[in-house]
């Protein structure tokens, strides 16, 4: 957990949320587990929002890896475009990209993506 620079508490996820938000972009947390306390729902992603080719596109990559898990910690779009649209995953001290994640991201490159639309957001405490 971190402070955010308004005082409460936070984490990697809703501060890269921020910032993208800060920037001009639409961005969400996928908050894969549910956990996430209710004074975040702010920064969650919701599917709702998305433009509808993104809401499909992460719907048709579910499928074809048969789960719901494996997407990245964070989407991010601008306008209705596939091509304006960043993954970014965030990883702590000792976490790796797992099985799951490399092939959600498989799937989404030949469903269409390009490499350079997803992001790794390594961290540490300082």
């Amino acid at each position: 957990m971190i402070i955010a620079k308004d005082g409460n508490r936070s984490v990697v996820e809703i501060e890269l949320t921020r910032r993208l938000r800060e920037a001009g972009w639409q961005a969400g947390w996928v908050d894969s587990f549910g956990g996430a306390p209710k004074e975040w729902a702010e920064w969650l992603a919701k599917p709702s929002s998305f433009p509808s080719v993104l809401s499909h596109f992460i719907t048709e990559i579910d499928g074809v890896t048969g789960r719901k898990g494996g997407k990245p910690d964070i989407v991010a779009w601008q306008g209705d475009s596939l091509a304006k649209v960043v993954f970014l995953e965030c990883k702590g001290p000792g976490d790796e990209i797992s099985q799951k994640q490399e092939e959600w991201l498989r799937a989404a490159i030949c469903g269409g993506m390009s490499f350079k639309q997803f992001a790794v957001a390594k961290w540490s405490m300082a």
